[in-house]
């Protein structure tokens, strides 16, 4: 196979401080030992002396990585390396390189690297534009062309579960169904900077450092950091060291945003902050991370991944967070904070508290080699997840999904991807589906609560011809306890192979099984929407006929105790949405095309504003 890989470079002065080089360059090795024949072209080489380089222009702006593809270079590359795949790492460029393709009369397949998203998405599912590329209005253009990319693509790889949530979303907004084109796959860690965990000792000192190594770009929510590194070294407890990762950056890119620069002077105006350069050596900068007792991750809103946080992890530092995108996905709940003083709070225990420091310094390494498929690996240590299962949140505008998919991690004892605001239900299942590396994987809905007892070392993997498990779940507002909203074991190859049905897992192939256990609460009154909407939903379905076989004598029953029984929370709202859905169900009887808007949020929504008026949202 001949793979021809073609890398935008932002900072050919510094390659250290470029992820989309490092990725190339621990990645075309990889792909020359897996038997590929590979070529990089870029404005500086990558790899090793097994991959072909082929030497382009350095893009003068960000702007131009994202504009001014050269078709007919590109057309003269692609005729003479013969690829059969081509990776782009631009994916703006897609549209670019399919034309060149096209007129080059080669049939390689076309795989586009989310690298860096242009937009993010607020706990609301509101779309919101990375300011780093909305200079002159141009952050709506940039979107486009990125959507265009995702059109051109024949595989399309992000980087994390946040970031096909966000990719997906963004993708259905321009009625583009990305189906089974779009793959997770985790940004690739770098050898050189890990740590044996059995030899990682803290840093010796009085305080302790705190290490900041991401770039130091405003919209990465510097200032932010700058406000906490006041608190934090007020404290008395913590140094700071923050990296200079750029150096001297060049006019054009300074000319767009100087921010690096006012906020490298800020900081190093502040007492007991250390503003240190690695000077583009890997080897120093290993020993300035390895010298610090954590790291502190950016508060950066759209993060749908860190390769800073990443090296933090390697080299067996704890990093604390802001709960933020990818970062709330991926770090220890315990490293979490929601305000400044929490975050101070954390740094001095890890600074003063040697037991809690090692605790999670010995975390840190399994977090990182998370990042790495490994069909063996276990759970966080101290965690209770034995069996090899992943486990996905699924929400959608859930008030109160951030809290449970906590509470979801800290039971399971270990790391919970989320994927939030997935447009379409059967879409939204069908995902999950690719950001997890086992075959068999917990499933909880947005508005699952997980009871704080249930061991999840006690669960036994699905039997030969089951593709999915049931846990009973306890109705707040009616008092009834079934399979309504509880938690799921299931199997990925069952969802990539899921047919059509109103209720979109009864169209899972093979068996399901129902477990009389009863694993948490389901909390779908946070609001009177969700309320009505859950009330609404369940009963049109029952009284359709449940697609699950239950008897007609149970769907009556549960559908008088939610029509009849409310008491709780915004119950009277579930009630009314019960009779609403009972009344849809008789008038779709005779189109039942139209039960497919039980899984339309936006016809939904109307259908209770329509019946009840806007009521707010209240999580």
């Amino acid at each position: 196979m001949r793979v021809l890989y073609l890398l935008n470079i932002s900072n050919p002065d510094r390659l250290s401080a470029d992820s989309g080089w490092i990725f190339a360059d621990l990645l075309a090795p990889a792909l020359a030992d897996a038997g590929a024949e590979v070529t990089v072209a870029a404005p500086a080489p990558a790899g090793d002396a097994r991959c072909g380089f082929h030497q382009t222009k350095v893009p003068g702006t960000k702007y131009r990585a994202r504009f001014s593809a050269d078709i007919d270079e590109l057309v003269a590359l692609i005729r003479a390396e013969k690829p059969d795949v081509v990776v782009a790492n631009q994916i703006e460029e897609a549209p670019a390189i399919r034309t060149a393709l096209l007129e080059a009369g080669s049939n390689a397949l076309l795989a586009g690297y989310c690298h860096y998203l242009p937009f993010s998405f607020t706990g609301g599912g509101q779309l919101q534009l990375d300011p780093s590329l909305n200079d002159a209005a141009l952050g709506r253009p940039v979107l486009l062309a990125f959507a265009a990319g995702l059109a051109a693509c024949d595989r399309v790889l992000v980087h994390s579960s946040t970031a096909a949530s966000w990719v997906s979303a963004a993708a259905a907004r321009t009625t583009l169904d990305l189906g089974g084109k779009l793959r997770v796959v985790p940004a690739p860690r770098d050898e050189r900077l890990v740590r044996d965990p059995a030899t990682t000792q803290p840093a010796s000192g009085v305080e302790g450092i705190g290490v900041y190594n991401h770039r130091l770009y405003a919209h990465y929510g510097t200032g932010q950091f700058v406000d906490l590194a006041r608190d934090l070294v007020a404290s008395g407890t913590v140094r700071l060291r923050v990296m200079d990762l750029f150096g001297q950056r060049r006019a054009e890119r300074k000319g767009l945003d100087d921010s690096p620069e006012k906020m490298r002077d800020q900081l190093a105006a502040l007492p007991h902050v250390q503003v240190v350069s690695d000077r583009g050596d890997r080897v120093r900068y290993k020993d300035l991370l390895a010298g610090a007792h954590f790291g502190i991750a950016p508060f950066r809103p759209g993060c749908p991944w860190s390769m800073s946080v990443i090296d933090c992890q390697g080299v067996g530092l704890p990093v604390i967070s802001p709960r933020l995108g990818w970062l709330a996905e991926h770090i220890d709940p315990e490293l979490c904070f929601t305000t400044p003083a929490e975050a101070v709070a954390l740094a001095e225990r890890l600074a003063t508290d040697a037991e809690f420091h090692a605790l999670h310094a010995k975390r840190a390494p399994r977090l990182h080699r998370r990042l790495h498929p490994d069909p063996d690996r276990g759970p966080l240590p101290g965690g209770r997840l034995v069996n090899s299962f992943d486990a996905v949140l699924l929400s959608y505008d859930e008030p109160m999904a951030t809290s449970l998919h906590s509470r979801l991690q800290r039971t399971l004892g270990a790391a919970v991807k989320r994927l939030h605001g997935v447009h379409g239900m059967r879409r939204a299942y069908r995902l999950c589906a690719e950001v997890v590396d086992h075959e068999q994987f917990f499933l909880a809905d947005g508005d699952f609560a997980i009871d704080t007892g249930f061991d999840p070392a006690s669960v036994e993997p699905l039997d030969e011809g089951a593709s999915m498990r049931v846990w009973r779940a306890v109705n707040p507002v009616n008092g009834l306890t079934y399979g309504y909203g509880g938690l799921k074991l299931i199997r990925r190859s069952a969802l990539r192979e899921m047919g059509e049905a109103v209720d979109v897992l009864a169209a899972l192939p093979g068996r399901i099984e129902f477990a009389q256990q009863t694993a948490g609460i389901t909390r779908f009154n946070q609001s009177p929407f969700h309320a009505w909407k859950a009330g609404f939903r369940e009963c049109a379905m029952l009284a359709r006929g449940s697609e699950y076989g239950m008897a007609d004598d149970d769907a009556r029953r549960r559908m008088e105790a939610w029509t009849t029984r409310h008491s709780g929370e915004f119950a009277a709202y579930a009630a009314a949405g019960a009779r609403d859905g009972v009344a849809f169900a008789r008038e779709a009887a005779c189109a039942p095309q139209r039960f497919g808007h039980l899984n339309d949020p936006a016809w939904l929504r109307a259908r209770f504003t329509t019946a009840h008026g806007d009521q707010a949202v209240a999580g």
